[in-house]
């Protein structure tokens, strides 16, 4: 594998098969056993000890971690963990099978996240069928809600927490529940909202998030491009932003998207209202990066993608200050993990399944 990382792999113990997840208010569920701590290399230099208030960590493309209070919770196959900054070693805080572990978030000192029970997977669908919680302060953790539907993408929005769910083959929809000041829910759910006749580019619970308080959607606009626009979730005020193929990704401070039928990279900058082309450096071309690269993250500094070109399997990484595209990780698909399309970013690492890239700075 060539790298500009310093390169190391998260020796992952064996994964454990476990059908539930040791709770104090449920004791019919069985307590799964605690594999080893999962080690990863120690990153270069000294950790930074400023805490956030609310961390850039915490978005959309990155969900499946959690940074809070100094510690980043990460979604493993075998149940939720935790990293103290500077630390090399994950901690299992509860051992519960997540197939696809990509919802996290927190109100308060809870985290929530989701988790499949297998016992209770009556269709097979071997999808995450209920949201657990984690109290960070006692340590408390169970069942907040189980549902007969597929769990997807969590958010909490003030006091209310999102739960996106969508039938097999069904619409997609999201059920709103109102948080006490503990973090519990009350008994009645707000009122149902089914997603926005394909208008989201993202959820819009997280879109919202990000944001603050303005939705990303998109209209066609002819048989090559979309129109989209800001919409104040508050007020219904809408702003243009620009016609394009499609969204690559949104972050705080701007959007990324293909022009010109994926064959242009732009990157519109909300600061500036306006957007610019991002040059391409090697082989890449941004079609091929439109048809062959998937499943984005960012941290503030870069845009990271994952995806096959042509015969390896590179992580690539945007830099949105010099406009520019650069294949930092590739390896053969033959060496590829476990959970390989889970790809997520904190201050101290690059994680890509079942790997750890320390991100030098």
């Amino acid at each position: 594998m060539k790298t500009k990382f310093l390169l190391s792999f998260l020796l992952l113990s064996q994964i454990l098969a476990v059908s539930g997840c040791a709770r104090q208010e449920s004791p019919d569920i069985a307590e799964g056993s605690v594999p080893a701590a999962v080690s990863v290399a120690e990153p270069e230099g000294p950790p930074d000890t400023a805490e956030e208030t609310e961390s850039w960590i915490n978005h959309y493309y990155n969900r499946g971690i959690y940074y809070m209070d100094g510690y980043t919770y990460r979604q493993f196959p075998d149940g939720l963990y935790r990293r103290k900054k500077g630390s090399e070693n994950w901690e299992l805080l509860c051992a519960v099978s997540i197939p696809f572990g990509r919802g996290l978030t927190s109100y308060g000192s809870r985290l929530y996240f989701t988790c499949c029970q297998s016992d209770s997977d009556s269709m097979e669908n071997r999808w995450n069928n209920s949201v657990f919680y984690y109290d960070c302060d006692t340590s408390e953790y169970g069942e907040l809600l189980f549902s007969d539907d597929l769990i997807g993408n969590l958010e909490v929005c003030g006091q209310r927490l999102f739960i996106q769910t969508a039938e097999p083959g069904g619409a997609i929809t999201y059920h709103s529940y109102v948080l006490n000041e503990t973090g519990k829910m009350t008994e009645e759910p707000a009122p149902e909202m089914t997603e926005d006749s394909g208008q989201e580019v993202i959820p819009s619970p997280s879109c919202a998030k990000l944001l603050d308080g303005k939705v990303l959607l998109q209209e066609l606009k002819d048989e090559k491009d979309k129109r989209f626009f800001l919409r104040d979730v508050d007020t219904g005020d809408e702003q243009f932003l620009f016609d394009a193929w499609d969204v690559l990704a949104i972050t705080k401070n701007g959007i990324y998207y293909f022009a010109d039928m994926g064959t242009t990279l732009m990157y519109y900058s909300f600061a500036e209202t306006a957007g610019k082309e991002i040059t391409l450096s090697g082989p890449l071309t941004a079609a091929e990066i439109s048809t062959g690269f998937y499943d984005v993250t960012w941290s503030p500094d870069a845009l990271y993608l994952y995806g096959r070109f042509p015969d390896t399997l590179q992580i690539l990484e945007v830099d949105p200050d010099r406009l520019s595209v650069e294949a930092i990780a590739e390896w053969d698909e033959s060496e590829e993990g476990s959970s390989s399309m889970i790809n997520q970013v904190d201050n101290e690492y690059f994680y890509h399944g079942d790997q750890a890239f320390p991100l030098i700075k």
